[in-house]
């Protein structure tokens, strides 16, 4: 069986036939389309769906696709979604380096009390990156991540202390 659609161009209409076993390649095609073209719009339903895409977008190095929904996420006040935008503008990924921006979004990520912004924001104090260097500050971010176990926070609490021996020996007065 043959069906007739229509094409227009530019000049004149013009008339192909498709077998109609073709048909349901065409459906597919179409219906796929659908379910990506919110990824492509600026206003993307936010599911857990649309969070997992985004991760693994970041993973696939589809910074795109990402940054599209985990801004929308962030400026919704998705905490998670914060963070990953700052990390995003502090390691420059699908955007340039930005470290003001990124101090914004885990600003307002440590702010909802996501533990995972004291450490980002503590290694930035520790560093002096896009902020004014505060030791004090860092010490006090990278002490509270490592107590709530947030990996990689311990060991940048020890370079912290190996560099500033006096204020590790200080905080232990306690």
């Amino acid at each position: 069986m043959v069906v007739a659609m229509k094409f227009l161009t530019p000049r004149l209409v013009t008339i192909k036939l498709i077998k109609l076993d073709l048909l349901p390649a065409l459906l597919l095609c179409f219906l796929l389309s659908l379910s990506f073209q919110s990824v492509a719009d600026d206003s993307i339903e936010i599911t857990a769906e649309s969070a997992s895409f985004a991760f693994n977008a970041y993973k696939e190095g589809n910074y795109a696709d990402a940054l599209r929904i985990w801004r929308q996420m962030a400026k919704s006040g998705d905490a998670a979604a914060q963070n990953n935008l700052g990390m995003m503008y502090f390691h420059s990924k699908g955007v340039e380096q930005d470290l003001a921006e990124a101090n914004k979004w885990f600003q307002e990520s440590l702010n909802q009390g996501y533990i995972f912004a004291k450490l980002n924001l503590g290694i930035m104090y520790a560093r002096g990156q896009g902020v004014e260097k505060n030791i004090f500050y860092a010490y006090q971010l990278l002490s509270e991540a490592a107590a709530l176990e947030v990996p990689r926070a311990q060991q940048n609490l020890d370079n912290l202390c190996q560099d500033n021996a006096w204020l590790c020996e200080f905080s232990e007065w306690d």
